[in-house]
């Protein structure tokens, strides 16, 4: 077989097979089948690698303006059809004659034909063929031959009509999150409170619908930089007054999480004040969940964000979950955003950040990280040098200074709390002879949970993780986990940590 035939089969069996994914794996991930018919027509037409901007607005219909350094939804996608592409190969698809996957490190794909059990790389190269050209395309770059170019367009064609044929089978149905007992992810909700015309993709890729589902209150425009949240667009806009929000849901048990902000009171503000400026409640359905809520007290200042959580949370008879905010007599209530998400019956789902990260990130277990949030003080900086560590990915960004969490936990609940750090400048940057200088406190509302911490000597020296867990750590009065990290030689430095749920403090008496 000469160079030039094995090429033309190698990419029609290459199509055939993307076209078989489309049609028979990826039905409801939306976004996995769109990148994965893109990648497939570049692989055609021996593109080069895709960049990221140009996934998500070519294959996932994001406007000219996106960005990835804000919006994660590319890596997250691309990381979650590696996958599905994995774990299909692994199982129901190890028979095919062709496997396709992603390449390590870039967005293209790649493919392995598999006749008789013996797998060979698919080559491509461009056939020698007539050296008749088009004129240049919009894309920049060597052009095609004529042969090859009508080849590209008819192989790509099978790929184009199998994935209009899947858009218009599935195209709202989003892909299913993948948790025992919870219920579908289609009832995610994300409302962006205040003025109805507003839409966000948010840092993990989530995409934020403007205000519905409301009765009373006012729309306010608010545009007041919040320094705490990788997410500012949240605090954009508020609703505020008296009012109820009434969010139809399939039965199951879900996550709440109210998103606050105080621009109007405090220091620095045209308001001024302080705590007790703004006292509201919030029920959901018919119970208090919240009877004295002050933002400025819950988030230590204005202009901080913060999240509420209320795990199993329940619909209605009528299939509607009711969120009613109620004034005090000295303001209005407010929200900035809402947010519910498939949940557990008794516990708050697992809450974990990147420590310093700008962007989420997707570990090899598949678990989600988000972006640095719910932090002041310390500064961020990023790591280039390898650690030796499970997820390595985790320890790319750290913040290192004197720094304070404030995280979302459960009123009468104890959490678990992990922390991953790595020693990644004494002994990495300094010469390797000297001893580590890095030594720091940990507390939690006041109690001290780590003394005289340092991660190299943790960690048997430097550039290697290391793992502490905490159990049973309480939430303070309001409900929220504060994590102060104060140095004692040079500063306390993080690179991740991780929030488990472990139930009522009672459990543990």
């Amino acid at each position: 077989m000469n160079g030039a035939k094995d090429h033309v089969n190698s990419h029609i069996d290459v199509a055939a097979e993307v076209e078989h994914l489309l049609d028979e794996l990826l039905g409801r991930k939306t976004n996995q089948g769109l990148i994965l018919a893109y990648l497939g027509q570049l692989y055609q037409c021996n593109e080069e690698p895709a960049k990221e901007h140009s996934i998500a607005v070519d294959a996932l219909g994001r406007g000219p303006d996106f960005d990835p350094k804000r919006e994660a939804i590319v890596r997250v996608e691309v990381h979650k059809l590696r996958r599905t592409l994995k774990a299909y190969y692994a199982g129901p698809g190890r028979d095919r004659p062709v496997h396709v996957g992603l390449a390590l490190g870039k967005y293209a794909l790649v493919a392995e034909r598999t006749d008789n059990g013996d797998r060979e790389h698919v080559v491509q190269e461009i056939p020698a063929v007539s050296e008749l050209v088009l004129p240049p395309r919009r894309r920049t770059g060597p052009s095609k031959p004529l042969t090859w170019v009508v080849l590209c367009a008819v192989l790509g064609a099978g790929i184009f009509f199998a994935v209009r044929r899947y858009q218009a089978s599935d195209a709202e149905a989003p892909e299913p999150e993948v948790h025992a007992a919870v219920a579908a992810a289609t009832d995610s909700v994300r409302i962006l409170a205040g003025p109805a015309n507003r839409r966000y993709v948010d840092s993990t890729g989530q995409e934020w619908s403007g205000d519905r589902y409301f009765s009373g209150g006012r729309a306010v425009d608010t545009s007041t930089w919040i320094s705490n949240t990788p997410d500012h667009a949240l605090y954009k806009g508020r609703r505020e007054g008296d009012f109820l929000y009434e969010i139809p849901l399939s039965p199951g048990d879900y996550e709440v999480r109210i998103h606050l902000a105080e621009t109007a009171y405090g220091r620095d503000t045209l308001g001024g004040g302080g705590e007790a400026s703004r006292i509201f409640q919030i029920r959901i359905n018919s119970k208090v969940v919240l009877s004295s809520m002050d933002v400025l007290l819950h988030a230590g200042g204005s202009n901080l964000a913060i999240v509420k959580v209320f795990p199993g949370q329940r619909p209605e008879a009528d299939g509607k979950l009711r969120i009613r905010f109620e004034s005090n007599s000295n303001d209005k209530a407010i929200v900035n955003a809402i947010e519910i998400v498939p949940g557990l019956k008794d516990k708050m789902l697992p809450f974990r950040i990147a420590a310093g990260a700008p962007h989420a990130s997707v570990d090899g277990q598949g678990r989600m990280w988000l972006p640095d949030r719910y932090v002041t003080g310390g500064r961020t900086v990023e790591r280039l040098k390898p650690v030796l560590a499970e997820n390595p990915e985790l320890f790319r960004f750290e913040r290192f200074g004197r720094f304070e969490y404030n995280l979302p936990g459960v009123p009468g609940h104890q959490f678990q709390l992990k922390l991953w750090m790595a020693e990644q400048y004494f002994g990495v940057y300094t010469p390797a002879g000297d001893r580590p200088r890095r030594v720091f406190d940990l507390f939690s509302n006041g109690a001290a949970l780590l003394r005289d911490f340092s991660i190299m000597d943790a960690a048997g020296g430097p550039a290697k993780s290391v793992q502490r867990i905490i159990p049973h750590v309480t939430p303070d009065a309001q409900g929220n986990i504060r994590l102060l990290f104060t140095p004692s030689v040079n500063y306390a430095a993080l690179n991740a940590l991780e929030l488990v749920d472990e139930g009522p403090v009672g459990r543990f008496r």
